[in-house]
């Protein structure tokens, strides 16, 4: 379960840096890409926090926040085998 968390905490921190670099490159800062619900995803990010060690959620935080879109979804693809994984097996919702 722990690899899981810490793949989601990566996930989660190459989301929260794409956001912020869509934005900051923005006309008048007009929005490009709609960001989830603030309080949905800190709830999941708390979900991970409460999980795993603080030392290693913060280097999943970190390296997601590294990743380019590219390689966000290159780690999706073939990093990880989330097979089956629904909505509400990892988090509450």
């Amino acid at each position: 379960m722990r690899n899981i968390l810490t793949f989601a905490v990566h996930l989660f921190g190459a989301y929260y840096s794409l956001v912020k670099e869509f934005y900051a490159h923005s006309e008048n800062n007009q929005k490009i890409l709609e960001p989830v619900d603030k309080k949905t995803f800190e709830s999941y990010l708390n979900q991970c926090r409460e999980r795993i060690e603080e030392s290693m959620f913060d280097q999943a935080w970190e390296a997601g926040q590294d990743l380019t879109m590219d390689n966000a979804i290159r780690k999706i693809m073939s990093d990880y085998q989330l097979g089956g994984m629904r909505k509400g097996v990892l988090f509450e919702t």
